[in-house]
């Protein structure tokens, strides 16, 4: 299916919700001040979600496809799954046709809103924001940041509506900035972006400087969208509860001077300038890896937005598969020269050694003094070889 083809099966939808939420002060029997379980909540909410409306405020849907989609929302919110700040996508069919579903449940959080003390319920001003499109473009991989998007329409809205205009212009270019911006950022990053893919992983700091503050917030995001912070938390706490309690006799000469977890170099900041089409940077590196991931996503750049944020997120898998890997190795080699050997030969061909000792050096808290010590042995060795 072409651009274009797919460009026309795109659409956006805001609505309204009337309901009324409890302040805290409600004495209904649902639940007891002293029980407030997963259920008990879940229980409250749908009470709450029984009682509503939804009114369109802008669309380009056919108000056939509209009233087909507001009565596909009103049916999930009656059900009590759509919770505020987290936006989820689903399958939708309109016109027979199997479309893709984001729906964001938009809150304002607003003190008049509180009712006085004879009251239980207050009004709440609250918007659902939903955008459709095809099963290609793949919106799940963009949820965190259709969330984004859908967050910083809020200062637009107002009870009377005063910019309507303004919301209804935001809202037709959901697509265009909340996912083509990878695409836009790698080209504008060209030949310079293993470097900013090799920062990014390390966890660098990177200062912008950059005339066109919409260039600049894009590349932030694109910078956001490629880290691993994410994917290193959830790594991290997969495995902070295993840790080789392993009996077995170290082979390594283990030298208590040198028993502390070694230090790599403090990272200096990374500067990068951006002038119209020249992108410099100052105190880069760059290394294999970033640059076959590079070439990958600059062959790629002129497809769909969801096949580069694909290979974005294969990319930072391997990162995390590596390091694994070189955990394993490096606890192996506590009692094993040969498992010392492995890893040593999988830093040098692996392309990407120093990004990987830098993060299993910072999450070796968890292992043994031996293991740290191995680790030192192999930043010896393999760094003075391999240009980071």
């Amino acid at each position: 299916m072409s651009e274009s083809t797919n460009a026309e099966k795109r659409y956006f939808a805001l609505y309204t919700y009337h309901t009324n939420r409890s302040t805290g002060n409600d004495t209904s029997s649902i639940t007891d001040e002293h029980d407030n379980g997963v259920s008990e909540f879940l229980q409250r909410e749908a009470m709450f979600n029984s009682d509503f409306s939804l009114s369109v405020i802008t669309t380009n849907l056919e108000a056939e496809q509209e009233t087909m989609l507001r009565g596909f929302i009103a049916t999930r919110l009656s059900k009590g799954t759509v919770f505020s700040g987290i936006g989820d996508v689903t399958d939708f069919h309109l016109d027979e046709e199997k479309l893709q579903c984001y729906y964001y449940h938009l809150r304002e959080l607003n003190d008049e809103h509180v009712a006085d003390s004879e009251s239980s319920m207050y009004p709440s001003e609250e918007y659902v924001v939903c955008f459709l499109a095809t099963a290609e473009d793949s919106l799940d991989l963009f949820r965190v940041d259709l969330d984004s998007y859908s967050e910083e329409l809020l200062p637009m809205l107002d009870s009377e509506m005063k910019a309507v205009d303004k919301v209804q212009i935001y809202m037709s270019k959901w697509y265009e900035q909340a996912v083509q911006y990878i695409t836009r950022s790698i080209k504008k990053l060209s030949s310079q972006l293993s470097i900013l893919l090799h920062e990014t992983i390390s966890n660098s700091k990177v200062e912008i400087e950059c005339d066109d503050k919409v260039t600049e917030l894009e590349i932030k995001r694109f910078m956001h969208c490629c880290s691993l912070s994410d994917l290193l938390l959830q790594a991290n706490d997969r495995g902070s509860g295993h840790q080789d309690s392993s009996s077995e006799p170290s082979l390594i000469d283990f030298d208590e001077a040198s028993s502390k977890v070694f230090d790599l170099k403090a990272d200096k900041a990374v500067k990068m300038y951006i002038k119209e089409d020249t992108i410099t940077f100052d105190n880069s590196v760059e290394n294999d890896f970033c640059k076959e991931w590079m070439n990958t996503l600059l062959d790629a750049c002129n497809s769909n937005p969801a096949y580069s944020r694909q290979v974005i997120e294969s990319y930072k898998l391997r990162v995390i598969q590596d390091m694994n890997l070189l955990k394993r190795l490096v606890r192996q080699a506590e009692s094993d020269h040969y498992a010392l050997y492995r890893a040593f030969i999988f830093l040098k061909k692996c392309g990407n050694c120093a990004v990987l000792l830098k993060h299993t050096n910072v999450d070796c808290s968890a292992m043994s003094e031996d293991a740290n010590h191995v680790l030192r042995i192999l930043q010896e060795f393999v760094l003075q070889d391999i240009p980071a």
